[in-house]
């Protein structure tokens, strides 16, 4: 073999084990022996607009469930209060329902709790967004909205895209999450899995967009009513409980979530820890009351078990996420999309 195909074959290879590298691993620098795991609920109602529960009721059955994050997300149309917000948790007793009524409220204290509040609302005249760590009241045009939220320095999750399936195609979400990088993700599961078709959106964007363009993948109660709470959560990975730890984790993916039928009797998957072996190009996961494991990439399983071997494979392109099913049968727990570099 001459020198210069001997090159030329081994600068192929390289550029073809190049195509397999992680470029985005959301659980960076995570040290799963040290972090908390810390449940969070990011879309809830109350009567501060179409809720059934008052905000004080919602924070203690939350707070009852073992959640330790929450943002009452009411929707901004119909609340009535400061900025359309229903925040702060400690202001309570001065807030209205959504029909004017005063004095209905009892103050919460998240700290005594042992919780965190996230100032948030679902900005509703438009294609519903969550709005969060900002008091933008909202506004009848999804753009205005966003940059507003954008100069206010906060973020911003697309809620359930699969009510307006009909109305958005994957183009525009393309084009939003293109121009708008204050949207970190969009939810995945919603009030239990009511739209399925938004799991296949997600893969849908992650296929076009990674991995320049990242999207988390959240799952939110929407909760209205009773049977709405306590299906749907995610899990942040964080060294201490702080608005700032958890602002970033929420920006760089350190989190999963879950999709849980039975709320609180169910048994989904919990991941213990995620290792990357980049020696031999392996992830490990390790979790408890979890029944298999399915790796996907371009929305097809690629591979099922415990690790997945991603070196010199055709088949991942983009990204790669993984599928946990919970020994209940029912639950489904979803790790963050990771990166891979495209040849």
């Amino acid at each position: 073999m001459s020198g210069l195909r001997l090159f030329t074959l081994l600068l192929l290879f390289a550029l073809y084990c190049l195509a397999q590298e992680i470029v985005v691993n959301p659980y960076e620098g995570i040290d799963w022996n040290n972090v908390s795991q810390h449940k969070a609920n990011l879309h809830t109602h109350t009567t501060a607009s179409d809720g059934k529960f008052h905000p004080n009721q919602i924070v203690d059955i939350y707070h009852k469930l073992g959640y330790t994050i929450l943002s009452i997300t009411d929707h901004d149309i119909m609340n009535k209060n400061t900025n359309r917000i229903t925040f702060p948790w400690e202001k309570f007793s001065e807030m209205v329902t959504s029909k004017g009524e005063k004095g209905l409220y009892e103050n919460r204290e998240p700290e005594s709790l042992g919780m965190l509040a996230i100032i948030g609302n679902e900005i509703s005249d438009h294609h519903h967004i969550g709005g969060y760590f900002n008091d933008f009241p909202g506004s009848q045009e999804i753009e205005t909205s966003l940059n507003a939220i954008t100069e206010k320095k906060g973020l911003a999750i697309i809620f359930h895209p699969g009510r307006y399936k009909h109305q958005y195609k994957v183009d525009w979400y393309i084009d939003l999450l293109k121009k708008y990088p204050v949207i970190v993700g969009m939810e995945v599961y919603n009030q239990g899995n009511r739209y399925p078709d938004d799991c296949t959106l997600w893969d849908s964007t992650l296929s076009i967009m990674m991995p320049e363009r990242i999207i988390w993948g959240f799952s939110g109660d929407d909760a209205h009513t009773k049977n709405h709470i306590g299906k749907n959560w995610n899990v942040f990975l964080l060294e201490k409980l702080t608005l700032q730890n958890f602002r970033k984790a929420m920006e760089k993916g350190n989190f999963y979530f879950v999709y849980c039928p039975d709320g609180e009797n169910g048994k989904p998957a919990r991941i213990k820890r995620l290792d990357i072996d980049k020696v031999n190009g392996v992830i490990r996961i390790e979790a408890i009351d979890c029944e298999r494991i399915e790796w996907i990439s371009q929305g097809k399983i690629v591979a099922t078990g415990n690790e997945f071997k991603y070196k010199n494979r055709n088949d991942v392109k983009g990204y790669l996420r993984a599928t946990l099913y919970g020994i209940d049968g029912k639950s489904i727990t979803q790790i963050q999309p990771f990166g891979f570099s495209k040849n």
